[in-house]
């Protein structure tokens, strides 16, 4: 059975698109000053950048994509504990093993008055995901710039930074029933820490201490194929804070928080055992009819009907629906080359291949080709 070739259906979308930018019009320009509230990156790739302290004009126009705040972001000297040539923007897909992304929270008087969470990806900004990737290509000290646009002003005194990583739908981590892992490393790239955890199946346990107390905190919590949370507690039980992060490799990344919820620190920790315990698989495999394909038919899926959306919005003239058509074209090219090295191969079972036909006829039907 032939597929039509994917790429053939974005043609008048992308023609549409690229219209519709140049009918865009400007407003009258005015401006507005913020600064951050911190330098400081929520999240789990704080330890790797920091937000240049200084004061971030936006300007303030009747066409609300041109309101467009471009904050500069410094690379820290920490490094990397994964390979930057394999990862991919939250909202796009490809043969990454991590996702990576950024957000911003606006500030009011009272707390947050709009948020845009790190992992929409390039879809949930003005930027495109090459503003993200560009950002990982800074060498330690360089600064970048990563975008977003403002759609409420009323209000707005400052901002702050969030970040997030997590492995992909293309790498699963998992570890042995019995896992026996020391680690070292630094809290907020400042307080040295050393951990020991015992990881067996679902639950972990373990114990850490600050080096300059040498005093043992408690561990209890749970592992998800590596996305691992912790609870801390004293020796009397009173639980002190927590660890979120992820297991991958020989490393252990993410954020602590305390008790209370109103102080949170990017960890880096790395493996000193180095035991033969974790290890990647590869989750899209040729193995005909397999489940993974399934999952990759649902994301595919998900990105037409949110496009078919878009496209529409457009139509009755909302430009707003313009700005995420970037990432979605970039989504777009990675499931077609994922779906269309399945068709070579013959990866997909005959049901699948009737389900990706009906999405692609949905498409041409619901946008009229």
């Amino acid at each position: 059975m032939n597929i039509p070739k994917i790429k053939t259906l974005f043609k008048a979308s992308v023609f549409f698109c690229t219209i519709s930018l140049l009918l865009v019009a400007c407003g009258n320009k005015n401006e507005m000053t913020i600064k951050p509230k911190t330098t400081t990156i929520k999240g789990d790739l704080g330890i790797y950048f920091e937000v240049i302290n200084r004061d971030y004009k936006i300007p303030i126009t009747q066409n609300s994509l041109e309101q467009i705040i471009a904050v500069e972001i410094k690379r820290t000297n920490a490094d990397f504990p994964f390979d930057i040539n394999n990862i991919n923007p939250f909202g796009t897909n490809g043969g990454e093993t991590h996702h990576v992304g950024f957000g911003i929270e606006f500030l009011g008087e009272n707390g947050p008055i709009d948020i845009k969470n790190p992992t929409e990806g390039g879809i949930g900004g003005v930027y495109s995901s090459d503003d993200i990737k560009s950002i990982f290509k800074l060498k330690k000290g360089e600064t970048g710039y990563v975008r977003w646009t403002v759609d409420k002003i009323d209000g707005l005194k400052s901002f702050q930074i969030t970040s997030a990583l997590s492995g992909s739908n293309d790498e699963t981590i998992t570890t042995t029933e019995n896992s026996e892992i020391e680690l070292s490393g630094t809290i907020n790239n400042s307080y040295s820490v050393k951990m020991n955890l015992s990881i067996k199946g679902e639950n972990v346990e373990g114990k850490y201490y600050y080096t300059k107390q040498n005093k043992d905190i408690n561990l209890s919590g749970s592992n998800d194929n590596g996305n691992i949370n912790l609870n801390e507690f004293t020796s009397d039980g009173k639980r002190t804070g927590s660890f979120q992060g992820i297991l991958n490799g020989n490393s252990f990344i993410g954020t602590w928080t305390d008790a209370d919820n109103s102080n949170s620190f990017p960890f880096n920790l790395t493996v000193t055992n180095l035991p033969n315990t974790i290890s990647n698989t590869t989750a899209y495999t040729s193995s005909t009819g397999s489940a993974d394909w399934d999952k990759l038919l649902d994301d595919y899926e998900a990105y037409i009907d949110q496009y078919i959306k878009l496209f529409k919005k457009a139509q009755n003239g909302d430009n707003t629906a313009l700005v995420e058509y970037p990432g979605l074209l970039e989504k777009a090219e990675r499931l077609q080359h994922s779906l269309e090295r399945a068709q070579n191969d013959n990866s997909l079972s005959s049901t699948q291949v009737a389900r990706m036909m009906r999405i692609q006829a949905k498409m041409v039907e619901q946008m009229n080709f």
